[in-house]
């Protein structure tokens, strides 16, 4: 039976999670306050994060955005697994890692990209402030994409190595 894009997708949808969990992204802000330079100038912070309920004093509407870009992130990264199996149903277990993990740098730059469309109307940005947005947000969003997706990648990689084994 095959695995799908089931492990590497749940992963992403759990890091979303945990970082829509103030208790542990406060406390890594506390140890790694660098991490928030980013969105001192107005950038995202980390992948869009999924929570049931707004956090602290943030608005209902960028609790929805929010949650909105972490839907986005999720679907992006199944969408590109499901393809990347398509494209290579033999492919090996290195070959899932590297989907697993370019699928979650594409996800979180599709998720926060939204996030940053929606701080643009916020801020009032004008066209330049917009497009260096943009630029900064894509750039930061495949870091953090990267960083996370190299746990997506292992995930998705253990899945396969799974599958094939069992074959």
């Amino acid at each position: 039976m095959p695995t799908g894009p089931w492990a590497g997708t749940v992963t992403a949808a759990v890091i979303s999670v945990l970082f829509g969990t103030w208790t542990l992204t406060g406390t890594a802000l506390t140890y790694l306050p660098e991490l928030l330079v980013p969105s001192a100038l107005g950038l995202p912070f980390g992948v869009p994060p999924l929570r049931l309920t707004p956090l602290g004093e943030t608005t209902t509407g960028s609790w929805a955005v929010d949650v909105l870009a972490a839907l986005v992130m999720i679907a992006v990264v199944w969408m590109r697994l499901v393809n990347s199996a398509r494209l290579h149903p033999a492919g090996g277990v290195a070959r899932a890692f590297w989907a697993g993990l370019g699928a979650t740098v594409i996800g979180v730059v599709a998720g926060n990209l939204v996030r940053i469309v929606y701080l643009s109307f916020v801020l009032n940005e004008g066209p330049g402030s917009y497009l260096a947005s943009l630029a900064g947000g894509a750039l930061v969003s495949a870091l953090w994409g990267a960083a996370i997706g190299v746990a997506v990648g292992i995930a998705h990689a253990l899945a396969r190595r799974g599958f094939t084994a069992s074959e």
